[in-house]
């Protein structure tokens, strides 16, 4: 399949389409994760990454090209943010878009509220973060220094 080439003054944003919420949505082929996908100068984009470079320049070894409209086919430049993976996530579960950020109770039943809930930052895994109930944890230290 060849991917169609576009020119460095027109950019991507030629086969985007805006949407009334203000993205400036790609019409072009997107990949199995929903982002938008060009061939430009001999090398395969994500049509949002591509159009950072184009507007605001080279991004960062160890940042992403962020989307705060939460719409991966948006290529609004006023739309998306360098951040890290960390940023990403933490964006992504404050705003409930994570399978974990929307459970309302913890597997014990407790609800999530800002009083029974803690994040931690993770030491390894794909989740940087870790949410924990405090009444499961008050519980474990519980059971922990009766059996001690």
């Amino acid at each position: 399949m060849t991917m169609p080439r576009y020119d460095v003054m027109v950019g991507p944003t030629s086969r985007c389409v805006r949407r009334e919420d203000g993205c400036l949505e790609w019409a072009g082929a997107p990949n199995n994760q929903g982002y938008g996908v060009l061939g430009y100068e001999g090398r395969k984009w994500l049509a949002h990454r591509l159009t950072w470079v184009l507007a605001r320049g080279p991004i960062p070894t160890g940042m992403y090209v962020c989307h705060s409209c939460d719409n991966p086919l948006c290529c609004e430049i006023a739309h998306l943010f360098l951040g890290t993976q960390a940023d990403n996530m933490r964006d992504a579960a404050t705003k409930g878009r994570t399978s974990n950020s929307r459970k309302t109770h913890c597997k014990h039943g407790h609800e999530f509220t800002p009083e029974n809930t803690r994040f931690y930052r993770r030491r390894r895994g794909n989740n940087p973060l870790e949410r924990v109930c405090l009444a499961c944890k008050r519980d474990a230290h519980a059971r922990e220094k009766r059996a001690a």
